[in-house]
C-alpha cells in the first residue's frame, strides 16, 4: 500500500474519532475516487497516481466554488473551500513562479536543439516536455500561460 493511501486512512480514523464530519466525508470521497481509479486501471495506484486523483478533486471543487459564488451560495462555496484545504494536505508543495519559469526556459532551450526556434505551432510538443519535467510541481494552467508567452515572444 502506498504511503499516501496509508496517510489518508490514518487521517480518516482520526477524523472519525474526533467526529469531524466534513473531514470524514471528504476523505471517504477521496478513498472512493482512488478506489474507482484503481478499478478503472485494474492496478493499485502509487503515490503519483493518488496525487493526480487529488488534483482532479481539488480542480472540481474550485470550479464548484466559482459556480456557487455566481449563484450567491457562499455557504456552499465555503464548504467546498474547506474540502480543498483538507485535500491539499496530501499534495506536494508547488514550485514558486520564478522556479517554474526557469524550468520552462531550460526545457525550451533543450528543444531548440531539436526543433530549431520553437514557435506557437510547437506548443503541444513544448507542453508535453514541460509537463514531464514539472509533473505535479506546478499548476499546469499557469505553466501553459507562461509557455505561450515565451513562444509568442522568445527571449
Amino acid at each position: 500500500m502506498s504511503s499516501l493511501k496509508e496517510a489518508v486512512d490514518q487521517q480518516l480514523k482520526a477524523a472519525l474519532k474526533g467526529r469531524d464530519e466534513l473531514c470524514v466525508s471528504t476523505l471517504r470521497l477521496l478513498r472512493a475516487a482512488i478506489k474507482n481509479k484503481e478499478i478503472e486501471l485494474i492496478k493499485a495506484l502509487d503515490d503519483e497516481g493518488i496525487v493526480s486523483v487529488i488534483r482532479k478533486m481539488v480542480k472540481q471543487r474550485q470550479e464548484s466554488i466559482e459556480l456557487f459564488l455566481k449563484g450567491n451560495r457562499k455557504d456552499l462555496a465555503d464548504k467546498e473551500q474547506k474540502e480543498i484545504h483538507i485535500l491539499e494536505r496530501y499534495l506536494p508543495k508547488l514550485l514558486d513562479l520564478a522556479e517554474v519559469e526557469k524550468k520552462i526556459q531550460s526545457v525550451i532551450e533543450k528543444l531548440r536543439e531539436k526543433l530549431g526556434s520553437p514557435s506557437l505551432k510547437q506548443m503541444g510538443e513544448v507542453m508535453k516536455a514541460v509537463g514531464q519535467e514539472l509533473a505535479g510541481q506546478a499548476d499546469m494552467k499557469e505553466v501553459s500561460r507562461i509557455v505561450r508567452e515565451k513562444l509568442v515572444k522568445p527571449q
